[in-house]
């Protein structure tokens, strides 16, 4: 019994470390992020990656339900404790490096399935609604400007 708890203790913690680590690597290395590299930079084979997490939409799922998580506490924290220029600022680089985890282009590059697409697009929607009131009046006519900026941005000038 004692066994078993340490393997699924291990197991656990090895799959929060790949979890972390997919967010750094996918938001460093964009489109060229790979399970290939995650390995190398993890030390660990693309088998260990695989144990925890059969399918690539398995380890995507886990990575978007963290990095939300984290993304929507991140945005409480601005809106409570900053206010003015500088809140909008922090929101809207956060809203932006949320953006660019979920871009079409990842999604096609990974060939990930819609379904997968949809629970991100969920989960960029309700970060949008958190912080949109402290970004403008106009929440409905704002996030189409604000996507439509950060597509031309991220497609033109950022790797």
């Amino acid at each position: 019994m004692r066994k078993q708890n340490l393997n699924e203790s291990f197991h656990m913690d090895t799959a929060q470390n790949i979890i972390e680590e997919s967010i750094h690597s996918l938001q460093e290395e964009g489109l060229r992020f790979s399970v290939d590299s995650l390995a190398g930079r993890m030390g660990m084979s693309k088998k260990t990656i695989y144990k925890c997490f059969p399918t690539k939409e398995a380890l995507a799922k886990a990575l978007y339900q963290q990095y939300f998580r984290e993304a929507r506490e991140h945005a409480r924290q601005v809106l409570e404790g900053q206010q003015g220029q500088s809140a909008r600022t922090l929101l809207l680089v956060l809203y932006y490096q949320a953006y660019a985890m979920v871009n079409p282009g990842v999604f096609n590059k990974f060939a990930l399935n819609e379904e997968l697409r949809i629970f991100a697009e969920k989960e960029m929607y309700q970060l949008y609604a958190l912080m949109a009131p402290a970004l403008t009046s106009k929440v409905d006519a704002f996030r189409p400007i604000l996507d439509g900026t950060f597509e031309y941005l991220y497609t033109r000038f950022l790797p």
